[in-house]
């Protein structure tokens, strides 16, 4: 007996297409799970939400995955490292999977959050609105020297994020820092800035002071350097010194000619005015005398 199989091409791929796109839509309209905290802190706790719509079907399995490692977190409430997470029930429909001590290798990383056979599955990404992690003395290196003549800085941080952007302060001047190296490892940046000047880059028997913004965080470095100062910018000091202090003399030299003049004005016109005034009573004595009343 032989059978033979019609296939109707057409229709068989449109069936394949059709499969091939719910496979690769993992994301149920069913169930979503979402990040509780504004803010990632590293060591911290994180607490990643799963909510199912009321019409998923009650009493089936949920579990969590997830990690760097992309493996099973969670099944039923038991979780496969408790020290690490551990799942809390808000209702039928509304489960917590807590991240405890948040590290490096928790972020950037796929989670999905399942119920029976609907689930929602997608990246922990760290951004510039959600996390900020300023370099400690531990990550930041800083050299100062001066050869031939030449100041040259040099600025490294092992682990920030975001990409800061560096300037530096020499009096009431702000320049920016040049950045000569770059990478990222996992979510962390690895950046080296550097600066030359024939001048200076502090001023004479003051530290450096560097100012950088770091997403949305200010982040100050004052460096002791241990670099005396040249004969010329002990010579521009000075300088600098005695123009402040003419300036002050000048002023101070302005207001006392201003209160002199103030004060010989007073003198000159008070008494001018107190003569005329007798003059003008006089006058009029006189002409009271001369025509008396009839």
């Amino acid at each position: 007996m032989k059978v033979t199989l019609i296939v109707n091409s057409k229709n068989f791929k449109m069936k394949i297409y059709f499969l091939l796109i719910c496979m690769m839509h993992r994301t149920s309209a069913n169930v979503e799970w979402k990040l509780k905290e504004s803010q990632i802190k590293i060591g911290k706790s994180l607490n990643l939400e799963c909510t199912a719509s009321p019409n998923t079907m009650q009493n089936v399995s949920r579990r969590w995955t997830g990690g760097v490692k992309n493996r099973l977190l969670c099944f039923n409430g038991v979780t496969t490292n408790p020290q690490k997470y551990i799942e809390t029930s808000e209702s039928a429909s509304r489960y917590i999977l807590q991240i405890k001590e948040t590290s490096e290798d928790d972020l950037d990383c796929p989670y999905s959050c399942r119920f029976g056979f609907q689930s929602d599955e997608k990246i922990l990404y760290v951004t510039e609105d959600n996390f900020n992690y300023l370099p400690d003395q531990n990550t930041t290196e800083i050299e100062y020297s001066l050869n031939n003549e030449n100041y040259t800085l040099h600025l490294e941080f092992k682990k920030v994020f975001p990409e800061p952007v560096c300037k530096i302060q020499i009096k009431d001047t702000i320049r920016n820092l040049t950045k000569v190296k770059g990478s990222k490892e996992r979510i962390f940046y690895h950046i080296t800035y550097q600066m030359e000047s024939r001048e200076s880059l502090h001023a004479c028997g003051s530290d450096l002071k560097i100012k950088c913004t770091i997403g949305k965080q200010l982040h100050d470095i004052n460096f002791t350097n241990d670099l005396s100062c040249t004969a010329l910018d002990v010579i521009k000091s000075t300088i600098s010194d005695i123009q402040i202090a003419g300036i002050v003399l000048g002023l101070f030299v302005t207001v006392v000619i201003c209160f002199l003049a103030y004060f010989t004005y007073s003198k000159k016109i008070i008494p001018q005015k107190r003569d005329q005034g007798k003059t003008y009573k006089t006058a009029n004595t006189t002409k009271e005398n001369c025509h008396p009343e009839l």
